[in-house]
């Protein structure tokens, strides 16, 4: 039995038993969590809190004291919460955490079955074989590469029957039938910590769901981009019908960006927020100005670079590029970003015809969850909206691929 086996409840990942959850997810300085109720599919928001915890971090090594004091603080509120709403307080017993982008790194694959002389159709049997082969596969990869991470999550970005993208395979008839499949990986000190807070907690883990991941889920309409900057990281991912397709990192986000800026500028730390500000304002003398507009604007295309050979990897056995880029700054607080993408430069920097246009993604209002609090709209809660859709539509009946592979992951059959 693996390690991340022995986490999560051994039910079976089925609508049944998604009825009533607990959520879980962090940002930096803060834990979120929420109480929903899950139909095929969809997602009730029932209760939501927003727990303060000073010096709490989205990366590094795990800090429980922290971590489990917010967590168990703002699940007490979230309960509280459904039964100031409906009279009755719901407290669930199965739980879902949501894990940063800063904490995943993803392995993408390829998997392919060759059906040359085979008349009858595409049955489940075959297609349960491919899927398992793709996860031996990757588990094999990170085995050699004697890595120190845990697969915790896969997606099927897409199937391919001698060619052509199909949405389901069984039935059909062909010769080579092709499955894209990523993987999303931690390291195994925090899976560790992921048990210490579940028994902490009294409450059984059914999914680590990564941050790309849950964001992903709402971008159903073919393929796209999905751009993420936190505070330290940038992750660009391949997105098709709601599905990662493939997802990388660059260690370049918020923070170092500015922090360069402020180096040029003979500024650190907190002079460097207050200059950031005082430029946004407006209130920067003219030359102050126009030496730090240059220094910016040399750290973004930087950061566009590196952003621009993570999307040709991506797109390397890609036919048709996709047309939207979703923009997500999860900081708030760096709009030049997303405005740099919209330029010539970076345009210049894609190997495609066309550049994607740039549609900053609204976190507030996503299909599928209904805010029951009426307050969830509030950008602190973007993660734990986006997991509790993610949750959602990996426990439909309708997901039975998606929910094969999991079982594969957690070590057991569905």
């Amino acid at each position: 039995m693996n390690f991340l086996a022995r986490i999560l409840h051994p039910g079976r990942l089925t609508s049944d038993a998604f009825v009533k959850h607990s959520l879980l997810t962090w940002t930096e300085g803060s834990v979120q969590a929420g109480v929903v109720r899950l139909n095929n599919g969809s997602a009730e928001l029932l209760g939501i809190a927003n727990s303060l915890v000073n010096g709490l971090k989205r990366d590094g090594n795990p800090d429980m004291d922290r971590w489990g004091y917010g967590c168990e603080q703002s699940l007490n509120q979230a309960e509280e919460m459904t039964h100031s709403n409906g009279g009755v307080r719901v407290v669930p017993d199965y739980m879902a955490i949501g894990l940063p982008t800063d904490l995943v790194q993803s392995l993408s694959l390829t998997v392919s079955r060759n059906r040359r002389g085979q008349n009858e159709p595409i049955g489940k049997m075959e297609v349960q074989a491919l899927l398992d082969r793709g996860y031996r596969e990757a588990r094999d990869t990170l085995e050699l590469q004697d890595s120190h991470l845990q697969i915790i999550y896969g997606s099927i970005g897409q199937f391919t029957l001698d060619g052509q993208q199909i949405a389901e395979p069984t039935g059909l008839h062909g010769s080579e039938l092709d499955s894209s499949l990523c993987f999303s990986l931690i390291p195994l000190e925090w899976l560790r910590a992921t048990q210490r807070l579940a028994q902490q907690l009294l409450l059984k883990v059914t999914l680590l769901i990564p941050e790309q991941v849950a964001l992903a889920a709402s971008l159903v309409d073919g393929e796209s981009w999905l751009v993420v900057m936190s505070r330290h990281h940038t992750s660009i991912s391949l997105v098709n019908r709601g599905s990662l397709v493939c997802s990388a990192k660059i260690a370049v986000g918020e923070r170092e960006l500015t922090s360069e800026v402020g180096k040029y500028m003979a500024m650190q730390g907190r002079e460097t927020d207050v200059l950031m500000r005082t430029y946004r304002e407006g209130n920067l003398s003219e030359d102050s100005e126009r030496r730090l507009v240059r220094a910016f604007w040399f750290q973004l295309q930087r950061w566009m670079s590196a952003l621009a050979q993570e999307a040709t990897k991506a797109l390397a056995s890609e036919q048709t590029p996709p047309t939207a880029i979703y923009w997500v700054d999860q900081t708030g607080s760096i709009p030049e970003a997303c405005e740099a993408l919209r330029t010539s430069v970076w345009a210049n920097m894609l190997p495609f015809e066309h550049a994607p246009d740039i549609i900053e993604m609204d976190t507030t209002n996503l299909p599928n969850v209904l805010d029951c609090t009426a307050q969830a709209n509030n950008p602190s809660y973007a993660a734990l909206r986006a997991t509790a859709l993610a949750v959602a539509r990996a426990s439909a009946s309708n997901n039975i691929w998606g929910r094969h592979l999991l079982q594969d992951i957690r070590g057991r059959r569905a």
